[in-house]
């Protein structure tokens, strides 16, 4: 095992001729960087970059069993999984509810010290991360989007000894455009956006 920054020790590593595979989960741009690095080398590549997945909830969907789901898919280890829900598309009809009964889920989503076994959600990784997770929220709510549940603070359920922390609430997002960071750009962190649709056409914007 290496340690070191990508800049350095990363580049080094694949740029080295006697690595052949080279597999990386990150950002778009040190995709490209990396894929350009390699190329004169002809690697092989496994890259899994900029995720930004959607749940789509049709208007028979069961609420009761899919709510649950979401509030996993969004929020497990603070978001901080490439595979989670940050865009949820609900058809027009069930959107109300559903935003209803997932904001009321997801503030029983318990954010604190993981030694506390009844807590749910526990800090970011970093200050750096924290902050640009913060800055998505910001931007959404400048762009016209609506905090239905979460924000930018820190929770009230942190306790004095640990407000220092790199601890955020899990958010939701309301009234983002298709075109908003929030929806374009890999936020990883406890944000999703919760977006209507009309038709199975509508939902193919995802």
């Amino acid at each position: 095992m290496v340690f070191g920054y990508g800049t350095k020790v990363g580049e080094a590593i694949v740029r080295h001729p006697d690595v052949p595979v080279v597999s990386f989960t990150g950002s778009t741009p040190v995709g490209h960087r990396i894929t350009q690095v390699s190329a004169p080398y002809c690697k092989k590549l496994s890259l899994e970059l900029g995720g930004k997945n959607a749940a789509i909830i049709f208007d028979d969907a069961p609420l009761d069993a899919v709510i649950p789901g979401c509030v996993r898919s969004s929020f497990t280890n603070q978001g901080e999984v490439c595979l989670c829900s940050s865009r949820i598309f609900v058809q027009r009809g069930i959107y109300e509810e559903f935003l209803q009964k997932f904001v009321e889920a997801t503030k029983e989503y318990k954010v604190g010290v993981p030694s506390d076994p009844t807590v749910n959600m526990g800090a970011l990784i970093s200050e750096q991360h924290k902050e640009k997770v913060q800055g998505f929220i910001r931007l959404a709510e400048a762009e016209g989007g609506i905090i239905s549940c979460g924000g930018a603070d820190t929770p009230e359920t942190i306790p004095e000894s640990h407000k220092q922390g790199y601890f955020l609430p899990p958010t939701i997002l309301t009234n983002v455009s298709d075109q908003s960071s929030c929806m374009q750009d890999e936020i990883f962190g406890p944000v999703t956006c919760v977006v209507p649709f009309d038709n199975e056409e509508g939902s193919l914007r995802c």
